[in-house]
């Protein structure tokens, strides 16, 4: 053991100099000999029940997964320095990979044994664990995403392989498992999952001074963070709320849709109770609310869900009637929708909103009816024109109109005739032969588009049918396709 002791210390030594950008052929010799050594067989617990042994493992593990991590990516992100990056990552992650196999391999050789060593050993092993495991997550976590500039397929294979063994050796299913729970079966403390000491690893580099420098770091915080379900989540918010706010109020859309992805992680795993005290989610809210006003379609998509969410907390829930229901956050989030789709001419930007309009609909229920003639006149409008090969925002709207009439139905006497007519001109533009969309997205229009039909007979009066029946007369001459629909909606009972 004296010479793997020795050969660790000059691991330490060597992973003392950071060297960015040059071949690191020195780390990379000593590497290789630590793991020459690991294969011979040894007395593993009689290593590391040794003070020095103990000291030297820690040390070596901390410094060789910090060596990796943390690039700082300034300015050309194409630089051959993430190659080195990836490089020393892969080499460090093998090599760690390797120590704890070792450190695995010589515990387990005690187990079902009598060997009086065994609870000594249990007990040392997981302090070497313990102190270990925080910088082992942090580089696991830095290279889950094979798409990062600083890592790629070699290096994320060997951080999965490093993650695997670490799950091993602590007995425990998965790395959220570590983050929440810590080491199974600890009896020497009160564990508390890992998360919060590699959250201490990570706030100096999330600062609202360095965080846009730490790319890594961001990577590794929202991926522990993401990781960490309810209940355990809670007792961190004071920790993770900073950081996410600080994503979501950068200037660019790719920081901005990371903070936001944080956001409703936070959301939906906090308890509602903690997210109101201190005025919390009032905070979260009013971040949200600040972009609602971008212009870019991917941040739209991500930010509409995430909004509703923390209305859900903010106010509260329009489906409960034992009070007034007075205008809120819900209304007048949903008119600086209407208005946005209502004007909008980019397609893209269309095609967002019109994914999940039929979500604040749901959420407001009956109160919708407050803005009820300006969502069927944005639905008018999408119904009408088609958006390309896949008309997704007519499917999508087709879906609003459908949560409206649920919600609404007291109301939709007064409204279905201009509901009607453009279903059917929609029917009829689907029919035609001219229409150039797929088989598919061709049937799915008109389903759902029979499907608004059914819903509109069973809340509306003898009108409607007798309008249907006059449309069902016509269209036996024209288009039989059309024909069908219709008695499938007169049929329906």
């Amino acid at each position: 053991m004296t010479e793997l002791n020795n050969v660790l210390k000059k691991l330490i030594e060597t992973t003392g100099h950071k060297n960015k950008c040059t071949q690191d052929t020195e780390l990379g010799n000593v590497c290789c000999k630590v793991k020459e050594l690991l294969q011979q067989p040894a007395n593993i617990p009689a290593w590391y029940m040794s003070q020095e042994g103990r000291d030297c493992l820690i040390k070596a593990i901390i410094s060789l997964a910090d060596r990796a991590g943390f690039p700082q990516l300034l300015s050309n992100e194409k630089d051959d320095c993430n190659k080195e990056f990836s490089r020393v990552t892969a080499l460090a992650a093998s090599t760690l990979t390797a120590i704890l196999t070792y450190l695995k391999d010589g515990h387990s050789s005690l187990v079902h044994t009598n060997d009086p060593l065994e609870e000594e050993s249990q007990r040392l092993a997981r302090g070497i664990l313990r102190a270990v495991t925080p910088h082992c997550l942090v580089l696991i976590a830095m290279h889950r995403d094979q798409n990062n500039s600083w890592t790629d397929r070699q290096a994320k294979q060997a951080t999965e392989d490093l993650s695997n063994v670490l799950c091993q050796i602590s007995d425990c299913s998965s790395t959220s498992c570590l983050l929440s729970e810590g080491l199974s079966k600890d009896q020497d403390q009160d564990s508390q999952g890992f998360f919060s000491p590699v959250l201490d690893l990570l706030k100096e580099r999330l600062t609202r001074e360095k965080w846009e420098k730490e790319p890594a770091a961001r990577q590794a915080f929202s991926w522990c963070l993401l990781q960490m379900k309810h209940p355990h989540l809670g007792e961190h918010l004071e920790r993770v709320l900073p950081p996410s706010l600080l994503f979501v109020d950068d200037h660019k859309v790719a920081n901005k849709l990371l903070g936001i992805r944080c956001l409703k992680h936070i959301i939906n795993n906090v308890n509602p109770t903690e997210l109101r005290w201190y005025g919390r989610a009032m905070v979260i809210y009013e971040a949200l609310h600040h972009q609602l006003f971008s212009q870019k379609p991917a941040l739209i998509v991500q930010l509409l869900p995430c909004l509703i969410s923390i209305l859900a907390v903010v106010e509260r829930s329009p489906h409960k009637a034992d009070e007034p229901r007075n205008p809120n956050r819900y209304d007048s989030v949903l008119q600086i929708v209407l208005n946005s789709m209502e004007f909008e001419q980019t397609l893209a930007l269309r095609q967002a909103y019109a994914q999940h309009l039929h979500l604040f609909i749901d959420s407001m229920g009956i109160t919708v009816l407050r803005s009820i003639k300006r969502i069927i006149r944005v639905i008018v409008k999408y119904l009408e024109v088609s958006d390309g090969q896949d008309d997704v925002s007519r499917m999508n709207i087709l879906l609003s109109l459908t949560s409206l009439i649920h919600q609404a139905w007291p109301r939709m006497q007064s409204h279905w005739e201009v509901l009607v007519t453009v279903l059917l001109k929609l029917m009829h533009n689907v029919c035609d032969e001219s229409y150039t969309s797929t088989q598919t997205v061709r049937q799915c229009l008109l389903d759902r588009s029979a499907e608004c039909l059914i819903l509109l007979r069973r809340c509306c009066n003898e009108d409607l049918k007798k309008a249907l029946e006059d449309i069902h007369l016509i269209s036996s001459k024209e288009n039989s396709q059309m024909q069908h629909i219709i008695k499938k909606v007169l049929d329906a009972s």
